[in-house]
C-alpha cells in the first residue's frame, strides 16, 4: 500500500500537451454546421527592426526529412506483442494498490495535442490528415465525452495546428498558436460553443513552439520554427508584441540544441519564466516591458530533451527521464527537481524511476503525486521497440516511487497522458506514421485513491 500525501488538498489539474494518435467511434454530427464558424484574422500590429541573428541549430528542413525517414523506415516493421504477463488488479485490495485501466477507445483521426476541458471533455486534435501531416490549412479535430462516450468533429478549416502549442486561458478557452501549414495562425476553441476562432495572427512563424499562460491572461510564446531570436506576448484585444529586450541567441546557440523542439518554459511564483532546457544552461525569462534573458547559474547534468517535466507544487519541477547527452543514446531514468520559490533556483536530485525512458508523459495527481506514463527506451521515433507498459508514481513526501497496473497499448513518440475533471487519467496516441506504430485509441486509468475513497 502506498502512503497518501497528508497535507495535499485535492486539485484539479488541467492538462495541455503535443501528441499524436488515432483514432474512430461513434461520430456525433451535431455541431457540423458550427464547426467553421471562424472570426477573421486581426492584421499583426508592426514590429520595430529586430537585430539579426544566426544560431547553430538544424534548419527547418532537417525535422521534416528526419521524420519521415525514420517514419517509412517503420512501416516495414512488425506490430508490437504485448508480453505473456501484465501487472493487472484482481482484487479489491489490488485495485487499492494498482489502480486499473479500462478498455480502449478508438478515434477516427490521429491527433497531435490534446485538452481537458472545465466540463470533463476531452479535445483532441491532429494534422489536415487523419493519419498523417504535410501541412495544408486545415485541422482534424474532435471532442470526447466521457459520459456518453461519443466523439464530436469539430474540425478547423483555416489554420493547421499540427504541434501547436496550446495552453488554457482563465475562463477555460483552449489558445493555441503557430502549427505546420500555417504556422504564424492563431486561434481559440471556446469549450462554451464548440467553435474555433481565428485571432491576431503572431509576427513570426512558429513550428513547435513553447507556449505559456500567464497571470494576468496574458500569452507567452518563444522559439519554434523557423522562430526567431525574440519571443511574442499576446494580450486580450490587441494581440501579439514582440519582446525585443528578451534576446534568445544564447539559447538558439547552446551546443546540441534543436531549436525545433518545444522548449520547456515554466511560470515562476515570482512572474518570471524559468526556461529549464533542452539546452545545458537553464535561464530566467522576464516577460515585462520589452522582456529580457538572464543565465540562471542551473545545468542540465543530462539532455533532457526527451524527459517529462510538470510543476507538481507551487514552483517545484520535478523533472524526470530523457537521454544521457544530446547524441543519440539510451534512455535514463534520473530524475530531479528544481525549486523556484527562492531569490535563486536550485535544483536537487532525487530518487530515480524505475524504468528509463523517452517519450513519457508526467502527469500530476490530486494528491500531489507525480504519474508517469508510458515512453521507451531507444528514443527512436515511430517505434515500439522497449517500449514501457508498467506506468509508476512518484511521492514527493517519501520520495519514493511504485508501480501500478500496466497499460495495454505502448505509449511513446506522439503520445499525451493529462488528468481529467473527475480524477481519472487520460492517456492515448503514439505514432502518426501510417505504420504499426499507430495507436489510433485512447484508455483511462482510475488511480487508487478513488478505490479508497
Amino acid at each position: 500500500m502506498y502512503s497518501p500525501l497528508s497535507t495535499r488538498t485535492v486539485r484539479r489539474v488541467l492538462a495541455l500537451v503535443c501528441v499524436l494518435a488515432a483514432f474512430a467511434l461513434t461520430f456525433d454530427s451535431t455541431t457540423e454546421a458550427r464547426r467553421n464558424a471562424f472570426q477573421a484574422p486581426v492584421t499583426p500590429t508592426p514590429t520595430p527592426a529586430l537585430p539579426a541573428h544566426t544560431h547553430n541549430g538544424p534548419v527547418d528542413a532537417d525535422h521534416v526529412a528526419h521524420d519521415a525517414a525514420l517514419a517509412e523506415k517503420a512501416r516495414g516493421l512488425g506490430a508490437f506483442v504485448l508480453p505473456d504477463v501484465m501487472r493487472a488488479a484482481q482484487t479489491p485490495a489490488e485495485l487499492s494498490q494498482y489502480g486499473m485501466w479500462n478498455s480502449v477507445t478508438t478515434w477516427p483521426f490521429v491527433f497531435a495535442s490534446a485538452a481537458s476541458l472545465p466540463d470533463g471533455r476531452i479535445l483532441a486534435w491532429g494534422g489536415n490528415n487523419p493519419r498523417s501531416y504535410n501541412g495544408g490549412a486545415n485541422t482534424f479535430a474532435a471532442i470526447w465525452n466521457p459520459t456518453t462516450n461519443q466523439i464530436t468533429s469539430i474540425n478547423h478549416n483555416d489554420h493547421s495546428m499540427f504541434c501547436g502549442i496550446p495552453t488554457m486561458l482563465e475562463d477555460g478557452r483552449v489558445f493555441v498558436n503557430g502549427g505546420d501549414g500555417t504556422r504564424e495562425r492563431t486561434s481559440i476553441f471556446d469549450w462554451r460553443t464548440n467553435t474555433w476562432s481565428r485571432v491576431q495572427d503572431m509576427n513570426r512563424e512558429r513550428w513547435y513552439p513553447g507556449s505559456i499562460a500567464l497571470p494576468n491572461g496574458k500569452v507567452f510564446t518563444a522559439l519554434g520554427e523557423p522562430g526567431d531570436a525574440y519571443p511574442e506576448i499576446w494580450s486580450p484585444g490587441s494581440g501579439w508584441m514582440m519582446l525585443i529586450g528578451a534576446n534568445f541567441t544564447p539559447i538558439l546557440n547552446s551546443p546540441g540544441y534543436q531549436n525545433n523542439w518545444l522548449p520547456y518554459l515554466h511560470l515562476a511564483p515570482n512572474g518570471n519564466i524559468f526556461h529549464s532546457g533542452p539546452t545545458q544552461q537553464m535561464h530566467w525569462i522576464n516577460p515585462t516591458g520589452n522582456g529580457s534573458v538572464t543565465g540562471a547559474n542551473l545545468f542540465n547534468t543530462w539532455y533532457p530533451k526527451y524527459s517529462a517535466q510538470v510543476m507538481y507544487d507551487v514552483g517545484k519541477v520535478l523533472v524526470v527521464g530523457g537521454q544521457a547527452n544530446n547524441s543519440d543514446m539510451p534512455a535514463t531514468n534520473q530524475a530531479f527537481v528544481l525549486d523556484l520559490n527562492g531569490a535563486t533556483a536550485t535544483r536537487t536530485n532525487v530518487a530515480p524511476m524505475t524504468h528509463a525512458r523517452k517519450f513519457h508523459n508526467a502527469v500530476v495527481l490530486p494528491t500531489g503525486e507525480v504519474m508517469v506514463v508510458g515512453g521507451n527506451t531507444t528514443g527512436v521515433e515511430f517505434s515500439d521497440e522497449g517500449t514501457r507498459l508498467e506506468p509508476e508514481i512518484w511521492n514527493p513526501e517519501t520520495n519514493t516511487w511504485r508501480p501500478v497496473a500496466d497499460m495495454s497499448v505502448p505509449r511513446n513518440y506522439h503520445s499525451v497522458a493529462l488528468l481529467m475533471t473527475d480524477g481519472r487519467v487520460w492517456s492515448g496516441g503514439g505514432g502518426l506514421c501510417n505504420c504499426p506504430a499507430d495507436h489510433p485509441d485512447h484508455q483511462v486509468y482510475t488511480p487508487p485513491y478513488l478505490y479508497n475513497a
